[in-house]
């Protein structure tokens, strides 16, 4: 059994390995906001943190990049 400290502990990482993996993601979407790729990895991390609205978001968003680059 985990003591309140380790819960804590674990939370914490938990929330930085969050954050840095929301960074990265920002950041490739900041450098090329038309590749589809960007998108749907933010809607994938948004699925693993259950913020369904802003993962539908996103993967329309990736659906309409993946549409303007066939055309």
């Amino acid at each position: 059994m985990y003591s309140n400290c380790s819960k804590s502990a674990m939370k914490l990482t938990l929330y930085r390995s969050c954050g840095e993996i929301l960074c990265r993601v920002f950041q490739r979407i900041a450098r090329d906001r038309l590749d589809a790729e960007h998108w749907f990895d933010y809607g994938t991390f948004n699925l693993y943190i259950n913020d369904i609205e802003k993962a539908e978001e996103c993967f329309k968003v990736d659906t309409s990049c993946i549409a303007t680059s066939l055309n």
